[in-house]
């Protein structure tokens, strides 16, 4: 899941208490601070762009790309949920879990057998309620209980 503008976590609460531990595991001074901030971007900033300018600018031994794991490591650990946002989250999964049901008992078909086989029609259906499936998930109408096709459940 990506959060491009902040709605699900404040991500610049969680690069400030990233760069304050930075600033002091490196005694970084205020000006760098706001040097890095502004080469960050508020987050548009190339990552590896941005760690690589801060190894060259304080002469760091680590990798640039090491420093880059370790801040996004950290940042995620340091974010904070927004309000709302974890409510936001339950029903997202709730609507995934919905979207999906039909496809894991289609892929279950009766009895509970995965399935596998080509039906009378020799033609796989490749997508159940407009989702594809995968190579080996080969769906026909020998397959599918026609209750599970139109979304009822299995016995439809």
């Amino acid at each position: 899941m990506l959060d491009l503008d902040n709605t699900l976590a404040d991500r610049a609460a969680a690069v400030a208490a990233w760069l304050d531990e930075f600033s002091v595991e490196h005694n970084l001074s205020p000006d760098d601070r706001t040097w890095i901030l502004g080469l960050d971007n508020d987050g548009y900033s190339d990552r590896r762009q941005v760690f690589t300018a801060i190894k060259r600018r304080f002469d760091l031994d680590a990798p640039a790309e090491h420093l880059q794991a370790t801040y996004q490591q950290r940042v995620v650990e340091l974010a904070v949920l927004t309000d709302g946002a974890a409510d936001c989250l339950r029903l997202m999964r709730r609507r995934v879990a919905g979207a999906t049901e039909p496809l894991r008992q289609a892929r279950l078909g009766r009895g509970g057998q995965p399935l596998g086989r080509l039906g009378r029609h020799r033609e796989p259906q490749r997508r159940i309620d407009g989702l594809e499936l995968d190579q080996g998930d080969l769906v026909t109408d020998d397959d599918v209980d026609p209750g599970v096709e139109q979304g009822l459940g299995p016995g439809g």
